[in-house]
């Protein structure tokens, strides 16, 4: 047997069993997607910055529109998931550990300091 999938979806068959996924990316997801990323990348600065796994920290954060977007409608999954107290648009204190990043069209620099 052969599936043929439609305009946005995927499609697999194995035997009796036939899967198919929605491909189409919702604004509410691609924000997901970049919230995520964004969290992989302060984790990566957290351990840059040498800090233990329970240190709280503040996050200085200077973003893309997009990206900025993102990071607002995802805000409690971020804080919760790095451990942020204070999570502030404005650029890294000087102490700061900080990385600029670019991915998925977004750029981003964003500098933390433990709490």
């Amino acid at each position: 047997m052969r599936a043929q999938a439609r305009s946005g979806f995927a499609v697999s068959v194995d035997g009796a069993y036939l899967a198919a996924l929605v491909t189409d990316l919702t604004p509410e997801l691609v924000r997901e997607g970049l919230a995520r990323e964004f969290v992989r990348r302060v984790q990566d600065l957290r351990k840059t910055a040498d800090l233990d796994v329970a240190d709280r920290i503040e996050v200085s954060v200077v973003a893309t529109p997009g990206l900025k977007a993102a990071i607002e409608a995802n805000r409690d999954y971020i804080t919760a998931e790095t451990l942020t107290v204070e999570l502030s648009y404005a650029e890294p204190a000087l102490g700061s550990t900080t990385a600029t990043d670019v991915f998925d069209g977004e750029k981003v620099t964003v500098g933390l300091v433990k709490a």
